[in-house]
């Protein structure tokens, strides 16, 4: 709680892009050191953190390469990542802003938190719209959400809550990428966000609830994080749906650039809410395409501005 962060996200982004390479490499060298009961082979259940990140044999692995359902577990079975709906909204009360500049404020939504709903815009696509307002008293938030449809969300939750804070921490080390956790609170009948794109690798948790997911195949494979864009509803390939019901317990993995959208909304729902986190692996600032794209980019943007130099300093 408070404004203080519980975790660091690291300065120099390119050494940590570097180290996060050679944390991979040893990672891929030594798997046998994979911890089985954490938070992340729970997730991944009843594969093996091996089989997830690197296949076996034939097979290939999962990771950045399809989306996979983690289903047929109880209800109970993310009881150990020790948060819920109501912490989600504890935090409202109990939390400050840990934005640059604002640390210690008071929380503003949109800014710190976000309400958010799926509308459709006067352009006839649909967007995620917000609720307006800085200033939303803690206790009106349950009751826009119940009346409105609002989703609550809070990214980099794990910099408010710590036991999320030492579950990031703990699946950092296991991997070696920078992970982000988010959490979603959505009320029955709703939906947050239209269909979009994660630039990063995306983890889903049901921890509360049930959600549909809609899934479609990515326009761009693998994207790189500068190609971010939202879909047209022309672009989307609705012909490749696939439909995924999360219940508590379950979870989802999507690799980056897949299209979704998640709802509370259809008659299977049953008149639940939901409450899920996603946790975003950003396995895509450590591939070599990338890493080389950046050094270009860092080059080619030295030489502009030494061309600018010359041109405001020319030598006599």
């Amino acid at each position: 709680g408070g404004g203080k962060e519980l975790r660091s996200r690291g300065a120099e982004e390119l050494r940590m892009r570097v180290v996060h390479v050679l944390l991979f490499l040893s990672l891929w060298t030594g798997a046998e050191g994979l911890k089985n009961e954490s938070l992340l082979a729970l997730a991944v259940q009843p594969f093996s953190l091996q089989e997830f990140l690197f296949g076996t044999g034939a097979e290939t692995p999962i990771f950045e390469r399809r989306i996979k359902a983690f289903g047929g577990r109880g209800s109970d079975h993310f009881k150990s990542v020790g948060f819920g709906s109501s912490d989600a909204i504890e935090l409202l009360h109990t939390s400050l802003s840990i934005e640059p500049g604002r640390e210690g404020e008071q929380l503003l939504n949109q800014k710190d938190y976000r309400l958010v709903k799926r509308v459709k815009g006067k352009d006839g696509e649909w967007w995620s719209g917000g609720m307006p307002g800085d200033h939303i008293p803690p206790e009106k938030v349950p009751e826009l959400m119940r009346r409105g449809g609002f989703t609550l969300v809070f990214n980099n939750i794990d910099l408010r809550h710590e036991g999320l804070a030492k579950l990031a921490e703990e699946m950092e080390n296991e991997l070696g990428y920078t992970v982000q956790f988010n959490s979603y609170l959505t009320p029955p009948s709703s939906q947050g966000f239209e269909i979009h794109w994660d630039p990063m690798e995306t983890l889903v948790l049901q921890l509360e609830g049930r959600k549909s997911w809609q899934i479609y195949n990515p326009i761009i494979q693998l994207p790189r994080p500068e190609q971010r864009f939202k879909p047209l509803s022309s672009q989307v390939p609705y012909d490749t749906l696939q439909e995924v019901w999360l219940e508590e317990g379950s979870a989802l993995y999507l690799p980056r650039g897949w299209l979704h959208e998640a709802s509370t909304n259809r008659s299977e729902s049953k008149g639940q809410g939901s409450l899920h986190l996603t946790v975003g692996i950003d396995a895509q600032l450590v591939t070599w395409e990338y890493l080389l794209h950046l050094s270009t980019l860092n080059l080619f943007s030295s030489y502009m501005v030494h061309l600018a130099l010359q041109t405001l300093n020319p030598k006599p």
